[in-house]
């Protein structure tokens, strides 16, 4: 995304829009080298968000499942994963 500048939620305008259609193709590559479809790709601005989402996500959905979730974690571990908050 190097000639398409723009901001893809802002779709009021043209840059949004090119902007827009580029992210959308891009899932599309990462979903099919993935084995996922496109709605399935979660873009994140950085690590953190990405560490939060991923740890916060499984849990919940372990417990959905009735499963008790269990994470080891060590004093190695990025602090995104040591400081990440799962409120119930």
């Amino acid at each position: 995304m190097v000639t398409k500048f723009g901001n893809a939620s802002s779709v009021d305008h043209a840059w949004g829009d090119r902007a827009d259609i580029e992210v959308k193709q891009a899932a599309q590559h990462v979903a099919a080298l993935t084995g996922a479809i496109p709605q399935d790709i979660i873009w994140t601005s950085g690590s953190t968000e990405s560490i939060n989402l991923a740890i916060q996500g499984t849990i919940h959905q372990l417990t959905r499942s009735g499963i008790t979730p269990r994470i080891a974690v060590t004093t190695v571990e990025h602090k995104a994963v040591r400081c990440c908050i799962i409120r119930g």
